[in-house]
């Protein structure tokens, strides 16, 4: 396959693309802590793949400004985990200051997996 022309004005692989990946500090911590490596890069992918589809909050339905990921015990097992478990979420600049075990966000978790989270 040939290379394009250095004079093209096509975009470049190696460049940063517009929407980087800001993880939450849940999701900090999951990545550096001293978890499984499956664990953090299905975490790291949940947290990404948030980016792409509607960007409305969780609790309220605004426009969504902070990705959120919720881990469930059932991804936290030893044997067997449980990945789909793992649920990002977006948050709006009123609620991205509430923890993710707030019971606005639990409830509204469980809505939208039709269960309990």
């Amino acid at each position: 396959m040939a290379r394009p022309s250095p004079r093209s004005r096509r975009r470049g692989r190696s460049r940063p693309r517009q929407s980087k990946i800001v993880p939450s500090e849940q999701v900090r911590e999951i990545l550096q802590g001293d978890f499984d490596e499956v664990l953090k890069r299905k975490v790291f992918l949940f947290a990404a793949s948030g980016t792409r589809g509607p960007r409305r909050c969780l609790v309220c339905n605004a426009e969504g400004v902070v990705i959120k990921v919720y881990i469930g015990e059932a991804a936290l097992k030893i044997d067997q985990p449980d990945f789909s478990a793992i649920t990002p979420y977006w948050l709006c600049i009123e609620h991205s200051e509430l923890p993710s075990d707030d019971p606005q966000i639990v409830e509204a978790l469980a809505r939208q997996k039709g269960g309990t989270p």
